[in-house]
């Protein structure tokens, strides 16, 4: 095939692709909207330089642009993105996105073509409107296209093609590797540790604020059953259930603000060993004790109990009495 030629000899031919991930994100240390968990669809869009075209008449094969960038934005798809990036704002993001296609087009130029590119641009999109460019100076263009051509020249002799013919599979693992390897998946996991909003309870009860204005939930049977014998019964408490009271993290179903007590109502069912696959047995106790710590009272109400109101009523009577 004859490779299509353009007039001219520095010529300035670039490429765009965008693609999208959807993921959730907070930011810290930040008086606002943004300190609650959210998401987002982000786009994200890279931009590759070229000073001239390949035998297929492309400057780089979008396909193949693609499939590497999809490669960095999968670890953030459906994410926490703050497991990934400290402080994800869109300018960090972005600077993380570069910097890892800049590592994959830069074996890839220098290794495989021997034609010199040049990671342009990442713009990231948080919204329709709100977008970061980050990109880099003119003279880092220039440095770059020296030492990929220079770099490149060597790469075209026929010993240097040869030897990637003959290295092909291993430098494509080697590829795979940096992007989404043992070691790549081994920091991101310490990340993820590190960054674990479980870990802080402020963090966590963001996540539930945000939850409790995106969703609307109600008293299920069972605890609209318990509502009724608490008014039938004039016992002052109230349902939260519907994430109005977050105490460090937690959602309590029932309370009694004053006298600050709790009454959680439990399923059996979810409590038991019948249920091999949701193993949450005696996990009621580790309840207790995380409320109790915090100053607060708890009395757990068992959903088989409902059969008997006039035992649950003696039941939260002694424990008040207590």
């Amino acid at each position: 095939m004859q490779r299509l030629k353009w007039p001219g000899e520095d010529q300035n031919l670039c490429i765009g692709i965008i693609r999208e991930f959807d993921a959730a994100h907070w930011l810290n240390n930040y008086e606002g909207k943004c300190a609650n968990i959210h998401g987002h669809t982000w786009k994200v869009e890279c931009q590759i330089k070229s000073q001239r075209l390949n035998r297929q008449g492309m400057v780089i094969d979008f396909g193949i642009v693609k499939r590497a960038l999809d490669d960095i934005l999968a670890v953030m798809d459906h994410n926490i993105v703050n497991f990934i990036v400290d402080q994800p704002t869109a300018e960090n993001i972005a600077k993380y996105i570069y910097d890892q296609m800049y590592r994959w087009l830069r074996d890839y130029s220098i290794n495989k073509t021997g034609i010199s590119y040049f990671l342009e641009k990442i713009i990231v999109y948080e919204t329709k409107d709100n977008y970061f460019e980050f990109t880099t100076t003119t003279k880092d263009y220039e440095d770059w296209f020296t030492e990929t051509k220079e770099k490149g020249a060597k790469a075209s002799s026929k010993g240097q093609k040869e030897d990637w013919k003959k290295n092909k599979k291993q430098r494509s693992e080697n590829i795979k590797k940096s992007l989404a390897g043992e070691e790549y998946r081994k920091k991101v996991s310490l990340r993820m540790i590190k960054n674990n909003p479980m870990h802080n309870r402020k963090n966590v009860e963001r996540m539930m604020n945000s939850l409790k204005k995106a969703i609307s939930v109600k008293p299920n049977k069972a605890e609209l059953k318990l509502l009724s014998i608490f008014k039938q019964h004039k016992l002052d408490y109230k349902y939260v259930g519907d994430y109005s009271l977050i105490i460090d993290g937690k959602n309590p179903d029932f309370v009694n603000i004053k006298r600050k007590e709790i009454i959680d109502l439990f399923g059996r069912f979810w409590h038991s060993d019948d249920n091999d696959w949701y193993n949450t047995k005696n996990d009621f106790e580790e309840r207790i004790m995380f409320f109790q710590k915090r100053d607060w009272k708890i009395l757990i109400i068992w959903d088989d109990e409902l059969n008997d109101p006039e035992a649950i009523v003696k039941k939260i009577a002694t424990w008040r009495a207590e």
